[in-house]
């Protein structure tokens, strides 16, 4: 998975594959584009106004949970 905020523009895009996306879905949630690859699975999903969505887009905050269901934090990118 990869996150890409350009301030700029100030867009979130999270590309959930590898996948180029074939098709894309932005009638679901007014200012979140879901893209498709072409097998139909999701691959991506862009967010405008990014800001208003999420309360740092240049910051990221990795939780894993282990097989015991704890929770380990992973540093943080993109500071």
């Amino acid at each position: 998975m990869k996150l890409t905020y350009d301030p700029r523009e100030d867009m979130l895009y999270i590309a959930l594959t590898g996948a180029y996306p074939f098709r894309t879905d932005t009638e679901s949630i007014p200012g979140i584009a879901v893209m498709y690859d072409e097998n139909g699975r999701a691959c991506g999903l862009e967010i405008e106004d990014a800001s208003t969505w999420v309360d740092a887009p240049n910051r990221v905050d990795v939780e894993y949970l282990t097989e015991e269901n704890e929770v380990e934090e992973a540093p943080a990118a993109g500071h």
